[in-house]
């Protein structure tokens, strides 16, 4: 049970940094979850999704199951992200990766290498936020599957 989170560009503001490294710590007690970070690029924003996609390609193995995180993705309260979690975890011959894209999104090429497209909310966040959204979302997915208070 292989758990990862692919993302442009690191964390800057201290506080989402914060936040998310805990919530990082906080799923390793339940799964192996590591965090690639691939450069953010610069330029008109078609060229910064097609140089940070390729960035996030090369970063992805042949095995790997891949959730790209989009605004045109599906949308699960915190229960069915649960199962749905859950599911890809036990199915998936590779790592199950979370993609997360820069503050442009994800390009196509990125979106059509996904096995799933999952929205995290139908309201526009900065891609820092999402991050931090998603790490918590995983953490409290993982104390719903144990059946932990966490989530109530």
């Amino acid at each position: 049970m292989k758990l990862a989170l692919l993302a442009v560009g690191p964390l800057k503001r201290p506080g989402m940094r914060e936040a998310a490294t805990d919530y990082e710590k906080r799923i390793k007690r339940y799964s192996s979850f590591e965090i690639t970070e691939v450069k953010a690029a610069s330029g008109d924003p078609q060229s910064v999704k097609s140089k940070e996609g390729a960035a996030i390609l090369k970063a992805l193995g042949t095995r790997d199951t891949v959730v790209a995180l989009s605004e045109l993705g599906k949308y699960f309260d915190s229960r069915g992200f649960s199962a749905f979690l859950e599911k890809r975890l036990s199915s998936s011959p590779g790592r199950v990766v979370f993609v997360l894209g820069g503050a442009f999104g994800l390009g196509n090429e990125v979106l059509e290498r996904a096995d799933f497209t999952v929205s995290l909310s139908k309201m526009t966040m900065p891609h820092e936020m999402a991050r931090l959204v998603v790490t918590e979302q995983l953490y409290r997915a993982f104390t719903i599957i144990k059946g932990e208070p966490y989530s109530h």
